[in-house]
């Protein structure tokens, strides 16, 4: 939501928060709880990315009418960083 809408604004950059899931994939959440985001307690590093994707991460945000049944995302950018990451 926040980087659609930065760009939508003319922003020429954006800053992001990758966490990743218990199965290893880079995702892009700013809190490491998805309560705030969703209503839901839970983890990000507790959760599969399959189980990431069947929640609705815009059910608490003021603009949910704007961005209905937001699902996480896992760029590919994610995935570079992911493999740099645990290849440690």
């Amino acid at each position: 939501m926040a980087i659609r809408a930065a760009k939508a604004a003319g922003a020429l950059g954006v800053e992001v928060d990758l966490r990743f899931t218990a199965d290893g994939v880079g995702v892009l959440s700013h809190d490491a709880d998805i309560e705030r985001a969703t209503g839901l307690p839970g983890l990000v590093r507790a959760m599969t990315l399959a189980q990431l994707r069947e929640i609705d991460f815009s059910a608490t945000h003021r603009n949910r009418d704007r961005f209905p049944n937001e699902k996480v995302r896992a760029p590919r950018t994610a995935t570079a960083c992911q493999a740099s990451f645990i290849g440690r």
